[in-house]
C-alpha cells in the first residue's frame, strides 16, 4: 500500500507530523510568565524509520526549522550540512541561540534558501562571536527577523552583535518585511534609527513598552519608515490605554490606525492586575 502513495502526498503526510509551524518555531518566550515550550521537532521522527523511501523524503523536513544553541551543536550541524548539501537547501527558518564561532560561516554558506532568522542575544562574558558578522552577511535577503534579549545586563559581545545585525537590517536585507523584538528590549532608540531606514512593513513588539517609546522618541522614528504598514503589539488589554498614550504624544490618527493588538501572557488576569497596580504607583 505504501509504495502506491505519490511522493508529493507522502511529503505532505510527513510534513504534517514532523515539522512545527514556522510561527511556533520562531515564537518569543513570554516575559514574566511560564516560558513557552516548543514540542520536540523529533516527536514523530520515528516515521523516518518506516523504510528508505520515507527516510529520504522526510529527513530534509527535520532541517526546515534549524536551531543552533551551543558550539558543540554548531559543530555537528556544520558537519552534517557539509556532508549532505540537500539538507542545507531545506532550511527555511534559523534560530541562533548560541554557537557564534567560525563554523557558523560554514552553516550560513550551506543554507541559501533560509528566509527567517531568530537571533537570541545570549552572550555572556567569554562568548566567541567570531563567525557572526560574516555569517549574517552570507545569509540570503531575509524577509523576517526576530531579535530576542534574555537579560537586561548586556555586555560588549551583545553590543558588537547588535552593530553587525543593525548594519544588515539597514543596508543588506532589502526584502526584510517583518521585524519582531522581545519583551523589554533595551536598545530601542538605536534600533528605531535603523528601522526608520529599513524596508520593513511590520513591527512586532510588546504593548507595555509603548509609553517609554513615546517618551524617548523611538516610536516617531519607527513610524517615519516609509514602508511601515503595521505595528503588532503583544498585549490586547492595554489597547485603549496605549492609543491614549500615543494620541497624547502627538502621534497622528493615521499612524495610530497602524497599530493592532494581540494576546500576551500579561493579559492573564492575575498578571495584568499586578501590572496595572504598578502603573498606578508610577
Amino acid at each position: 500500500m505504501e509504495a502506491h502513495i505519490p511522493e508529493e502526498l507522502l511529503r505532505e503526510i510527513l510534513l504534517h507530523n514532523i515539522l512545527p509551524l514556522h510561527s511556533d518555531f520562531l515564537r518569543f518566550h513570554e516575559f514574566d510568565a511560564v516560558h513557552y515550550k516548543l514540542p520536540p521537532i523529533s516527536r514523530c521522527s520515528h516515521l523516518l524509520l518506516v523504510n528508505k523511501r520515507w527516510n529520504r523524503v522526510g529527513t530534509p523536513l527535520l532541517y526546515e526549522c534549524l536551531r543552533i544553541s551551543t558550539f558543540q551543536h554548531l559543530w555537528t550541524v556544520a558537519k552534517v550540512l557539509s556532508a549532505d548539501p540537500q539538507l542545507g537547501q531545506a532550511v527555511r527558518c534559523l534560530k541562533l541561540e548560541g554557537g557564534f564561532g567560525r563554523l557558523l560561516v560554514t552553516v550560513a554558506e550551506a543554507i541559501p534558501r533560509v528566509h527567517s532568522l531568530h537571533l537570541v542575544l545570549r552572550m555572556p562574558a567569554g562568548t566567541v562571536i567570531s563567525g557572526l558578522g560574516q555569517a549574517l552577511e552570507l545569509l540570503p535577503d531575509l524577509t523576517m527577523l526576530h531579535i530576542e534579549l534574555e537579560s537586561q545586563l548586556t555586555g560588549k559581545k551583545v553590543t558588537e552583535a547588535r552593530t553587525l545585525l543593525y548594519a544588515c537590517i539597514k543596508d543588506r536585507w532589502t526584502s526584510l518585511r517583518t521585524v519582531g523584538i522581545s519583551d523589554a528590549y533595551n536598545d530601542v532608540p538605536a534600533l528605531a534609527d535603523v528601522l526608520a531606514q529599513s524596508s520593513i512593513e511590520e513591527l512586532e513588539c510588546r504593548t507595555h513598552e509603548m509609553r517609554d517609546w513615546c517618551k524617548n522618541g523611538a516610536i516617531r522614528k519607527i513610524l517615519s519608515c516609509p514602508s511601515l504598514q503595521r505595528i503588532v503589539c503583544r498585549g490586547f488589554k492595554r489597547k485603549e490605554k496605549t492609543k491614549e498614550i500615543l494620541k497624547k504624544s502627538g502621534v497622528a490618527d493615521a499612524d495610530i490606525q497602524k497599530f493592532s493588538f494581540v494576546y500576551h501572557a500579561l493579559d492573564d488576569d492575575l498578571i495584568y492586575e499586578r501590572v496595572v497596580t504598578r502603573d498606578a504607583r508610577d
